[in-house]
């Protein structure tokens, strides 16, 4: 849902999520969708061919 919305939008959907989150909680997002040039707050990771992002 994130490709619909603004850029700071999405980044202050983004660090709504991320303070909803534990400590090295996920934040999984669809394929077409990317953090890149929105928030660094996330630490992105490989998980196979995915890239999931994790709350440090």
């Amino acid at each position: 849902m994130l490709i619909y919305f603004t850029d700071p939008l999405k980044r202050q959907i983004c660090e709504a999520f991320f303070h909803c989150l534990q400590p090295g909680g996920y934040l999984m997002l669809g394929a077409a969708e990317s953090l890149f040039g929105i928030t660094e707050v996330f630490q992105t990771e490989r998980a196979g061919e995915t890239l999931v992002h994790r709350k440090p």
